[in-house]
């Protein structure tokens, strides 16, 4: 999957929330990281573009991120640039319901009938008109639109300006997803010797920062 390596300013155009990870401070439960990841921007970008026809839905098919590996496409992770923007948003009280939330969870419903508060939950996303950058290893021979839009977020409610910039390979640096490149592409021997440490991990996510253009480059040369 040799390709060419596009650089994106992402901007968004409405507050971004998903679940990043729980906190138990004032944030509440639901902390939404300063990032959007890399299998996000894949999966939110080829359905945009209709590079694949991807299927998902939430009570008849879960995610198979091997599908990643025959995209065309191959996004790093989105890491954000000087905002003059609040980066966060306010922290939010909000209601959900186990049987109105795009699947229905009537079993989960019933369970919980007894507890308090069951569908009360607090949390904490980024303001719009934030931008972030990101990189898109391109593997097919057109280049892709100098601008397009896409949808990210809990029930893809976030609506994402991309605009195509011009790489500086002294300065440009990128921030990766081993778990992307080692589990799916096998490509863990060029990471033996880090140029940082992990920044963050989660079951789908290990993020390494400052990945230089050169490195970069390689890791595209060598995707299986």
């Amino acid at each position: 999957m040799k390709g060419k390596i596009e650089k994106y300013e992402i901007q968004l155009l409405d507050p971004l929330f998903y679940n990043s990870f729980p906190d138990s401070g004032a944030a509440g439960s639901s902390i939404t990281s300063n990032f959007i990841g890399d299998i996000s921007l894949d999966y939110s970008i080829v359905n945009s573009l209709c590079l694949v026809n991807t299927f998902f839905g939430y009570s008849t098919n879960k995610p198979n991120y091997k599908e990643l590996r025959d995209f065309p496409i191959l996004c790093t992770v989105a890491k954000p640039v000087d905002n003059t923007n609040e980066p966060f948003t306010r922290v939010y009280d909000f209601a959900t319901s186990f049987v109105s939330e795009g699947y229905p969870q009537v079993s989960s419903l019933q369970m919980s009938g007894k507890t308090s508060y069951k569908q009360w939950i607090k949390r904490r996303g980024i303001g719009a008109g934030n931008k972030f950058t990101c990189f898109i290893i391109n593997k097919s021979s057109d280049d892709l639109p100098i601008h397009f839009t896409s949808r990210i977020g809990n029930m893809k409610s976030t609506l994402c300006l991309f605009t195509k910039s011009p790489i500086n390979y002294q300065t440009d640096t990128a921030w990766i997803n081993i778990y992307t490149l080692g589990v799916l592409f096998h490509v863990n021997k060029l990471l033996d010797e880090p140029p940082s440490s992990i920044y963050f991990e989660s079951f789908y996510y290990r993020i390494m920062k400052n990945i230089s253009m050169p490195m970069l480059k390689e890791i595209s040369e060598v995707l299986e």
